[in-house]
């Protein structure tokens, strides 16, 4: 029983002593309270106190410890949010910056962890401006060239591993299909001006699309390279070089999963997520 409950006497062999119950003052027979009577009322009502005020601090007491043990019993979870650009890219996977990396900041690091780069590396290298395949190829030379980094106007960018005549084919055709979708999806719109007006901004992204997208136009933004680190750190120097981000060893990647910056990416990698028309 709670000292907040019920204030009854001890009952045979409970264990349990609550405060007694207040007696009032008994009267002689003029009405006027006796001295031991005052006094024995006094001393019940200040033992009642003591008892209550030692089981709310035993009450407390015990609370406390076991929150305590509760907070004991909780596993600690180590915090392993990454600190630098090159932990969140490690999170991610691949190489190059995530999604959201701030780009100046993200520059400065890998800036410097090309200076104390060794050996051979793989590396993204990321133009200020597009180029055309050939151009892009002679900026990098000799390093040998893994992948392309290309992105056509309205559209995302892709690694690119195979010819790039044939990676232009792909992109046309898919841009074809997705604006023949398009079409069918604007009669099911015509009660919804605010779906009608992004339908129509589709169509005209894809068209501009489909009409800039040549396999001899400027759409490489960066090259994947192997080359020694010397060289690297020479691109690194060069005008038409924003950034060589070097990797962790001289292995390609199992699977080409590599990010480099396009010219529009000024304060977060990614943003926007399609190069502008």
């Amino acid at each position: 029983m709670s000292y907040w409950g019920d204030q009854r006497q001890e009952s045979a062999g409970s264990g349990s002593f609550l405060p007694p119950v207040y007696q009032p003052p008994q009267h002689d027979d003029d009405g006027i309270v006796s001295e031991r009577t005052a006094r024995l009322t006094m001393t019940i009502l200040a033992a009642s106190v003591i008892v209550l005020m030692i089981g709310v601090v035993v009450f407390f007491t015990v609370k406390t410890l076991r929150q305590r043990e509760t907070a004991d019993d909780v596993p600690v979870v180590e915090q392993t949010r990454p600190t630098t650009p090159e932990e969140a890219a490690r999170v991610v996977g691949g190489l190059g910056p995530p999604q959201g990396t701030q780009v100046g900041n993200y520059i400065t690091n890998r800036k410097e962890a090309l200076a104390a780069a060794t050996g051979d590396r793989i590396a993204v290298v990321s133009f200020g401006t597009y180029q055309t395949e050939a151009r892009a190829k002679s900026l990098v030379a000799p390093a040998e060239v893994v992948a392309l980094l290309a992105a056509p106007p309205g559209g995302q960018p892709e690694v690119v591993t195979i010819d790039i005549a044939a990676w232009v084919r792909e992109q046309t055709a898919e841009a074809r299909a997705e604006r023949a979708e398009i079409e069918k999806l604007i009669p099911t719109a015509r009660n919804d001006p605010s779906f009608q007006a992004f339908y129509r901004t589709e169509l005209e992204r894809l068209d501009k699309l489909i009409n800039a997208i040549r396999p001899n136009g400027e759409l490489i933004f960066g090259v994947v390279v192997k080359s020694a680190v010397p060289n690297l750190q020479g691109l690194g120097s060069k005008p038409e070089v924003r950034l060589v981000d070097v990797g962790p060893t001289a292995d390609p990647l199992p699977r080409p999963d590599y990010r480099g910056l396009r010219p529009e990416e000024v304060a977060k990698a990614n943003e926007p997520n399609t190069r502008p028309l």
